[in-house]
């Protein structure tokens, strides 16, 4: 692992930690990154639950993502004409949850319906 990536795996590991201690979520936007992620909060998943943020990852990845009790955020990506793998992840958070038990997450303000028309088109 590079230096910098390192840095970056202690700074996330604190992020963890202080979550943990005030019982505060934690918004994870990781790219590329979920093998790396998930070794990071698994041992945090019974303190804290993350948020993941403008989630971009298959519906497998969403599933291991709610099993550790965190949540997945979707964003105006899936209005993206190259965005199926999301969509499906999305469309799979149905089957993931009870109804009671959410646990995906919309931004109101990610798409309107003239951009939505405007990607998928």
């Amino acid at each position: 692992m590079p230096a910098s990536n390192a840095k970056q795996a202690e700074l996330f590991r604190q992020h963890l930690e202080v979550a943990a201690v005030t019982g505060l979520n934690c918004v994870i936007h990781q790219r590329d990154s979920l093998e790396d992620t998930l070794a990071l909060l698994t041992p945090f998943a019974e303190r804290v639950r993350g948020v993941f943020h403008c989630f971009t990852n298959d519906a497998a990845a969403m599933q291991r993502i709610v099993a550790l009790g965190s949540l997945v955020s979707f964003t105006g990506v899936v209005a993206f004409k190259n965005a199926q793998t999301v969509r499906d992840a999305a469309a799979a958070t149905r089957s993931t949850s009870s109804a009671g038990d959410r646990r995906a997450v919309s931004r109101a303000d990610a798409v309107s319906g003239q951009t939505l028309r405007n990607r998928l088109t």
